[in-house]
């Protein structure tokens, strides 16, 4: 029996290069693909696919994650991603993923992905395997950590949006990139904020930035 497969990503020439490589697999029946988010729901009613391949930037919406857990009971979810951050990785498993694949792994590396995950196993990418080592240390700072209103309100807006910035793993360079200031401005930035939120590293000060409501 074919594993009826759902194929959703925006880059046209992946998905349709991929969509041709997986349905030429002998057990494997791609019922579709789409390019956007929103024709999931619809897809998914007609099609009933058991595996749904997502990128990750499609998947990581609220609504979609949610509607597609209401839907899609049954069917699988491997998001395939080109992020290494253990915030993605973390997010994206916690929301119901079964599956999370690099982009530029092997071919036949995402084939075993899908029978394991048809199997009903939990499957990562095995460059990834350090993540499992970060989501475990994610969920003992978050469980550990708590910051009071005052702490958030001592924080001005540059640091606040300095704070965002370092919870999506942006380095130095990147944030003082993406504010207009120079990569001093943003170290002496950092430090006051690490000392404000009385955080020892980058993970805890993502994760105060988290249960402040700064991001999701």
């Amino acid at each position: 029996m074919k594993v009826k497969l759902l194929l959703i990503d925006n880059y046209e020439v992946y998905r349709e290069g991929l969509a041709n490589l997986l349905e030429s697999e002998p057990n494997i029946d791609v019922v579709s693909t789409s390019a956007t988010a929103p024709e999931v729901i619809e897809i998914i009613r007609e099609h009933r696919p058991d595996i749904v391949l997502i990128d990750l930037e499609l998947y990581d919406s609220i609504d979609i994650k949610t509607r597609m857990q209401q839907v899609a009971r049954n069917t699988r979810i491997i998001v395939l991603t080109h992020s290494k951050a253990s915030t993605d990785f973390f997010s994206t498993m916690s929301a119901g993923a079964t599956g999370y694949v690099l982009k530029d792994s092997k071919y036949e590396s995402l084939l075993k992905v899908i029978a394991l995950v048809t199997e009903g196993k939990i499957v990562i990418d095995q460059s990834l395997a350090s993540l499992v080592f970060d989501a475990f240390n994610f969920i003992h700072c978050h469980a550990r950590i708590r910051i009071k209103p005052e702490q958030i309100a001592s924080l001005t807006n540059q640091e606040k949006a300095i704070l965002v910035l370092l919870a999506k793993y942006a380095t130095n360079k990147e944030i003082a990139s993406s504010l207009y200031v120079s990569e001093n401005t943003v170290k002496v930035h950092i430090r006051n904020i690490m000392r404000k939120l009385s955080a020892h590293n980058r993970l805890e000060a993502g994760i105060c930035a988290m249960h402040a409501g700064l991001l999701p």
